[in-house]
């Protein structure tokens, strides 16, 4: 279930679940980075939805921001 992923991710209790959401963050991450620069986004890069509000502390966390920030340099 998604919901338990999630969940045991963020409570750190099954390397499964964290690794899971680990990669998403990094792979959202590269696609907003793709479309800031696809769209030249000047005013930033907005997240939403209901998954991105559930996985915040995990957004917080370097792998996200060196994933966007990894796909505007390397164009």
């Amino acid at each position: 279930d998604p919901a338990d992923i999630t969940s045991h991710a963020l409570a750190c209790s099954d390397k499964a679940a964290i690794e899971t959401v680990s990669l998403f963050s990094t792979y959202l991450g590269r696609v907003a980075g793709d479309m800031a620069m696809v769209f030249m986004a000047r005013g930033g890069v907005y997240l939403s939805g209901c998954i991105s509000q559930k996985i915040i502390p995990a957004l917080k966390k370097p792998e996200f921001r060196s994933a966007v920030c990894g796909a505007l340099s390397s164009k």
